[in-house]
């Protein structure tokens, strides 16, 4: 079973950008979104972070294929634009932009 990973730059923080990846362990996660990452910041291997997303189920929905892959652009929430967080049943927002709508 493929695990779910964010992938981004350390010195940059996943804030700035930052891949989805499926891959069964971090260092193969880590090996698939070095040439993406590295492309937008240019910080070499050692800059490459892939921390597993494990309470992010709701993401397996993007897979794209049985075999370890990187979605260079995952959904993303249509008010935040950030992607990680689950969407609202009508996809307006993720869920986080709606609780603070509510407050």
């Amino acid at each position: 079973m493929l695990n779910i990973y964010m992938g981004y730059s350390k010195e940059e923080g996943p804030r700035e950008g930052a891949c989805l990846v499926f891959a069964p362990t971090a260092k193969i996660a880590r090996n698939l979104v070095y040439p993406f990452v590295d492309s937008w910041f240019g910080g070499g291997f050692f800059d490459i972070r892939a921390v597993r997303l494990r309470d992010h189920e709701f993401l397996r929905k993007q897979m794209r294929k049985e075999e370890p892959h990187v979605i260079e652009s995952p959904e993303t929430c249509p008010r935040c634009h950030v992607w990680g967080f689950e969407l609202t049943e009508d996809g307006a927002s993720c869920l986080e932009c709606a609780d603070e709508e509510e407050e």
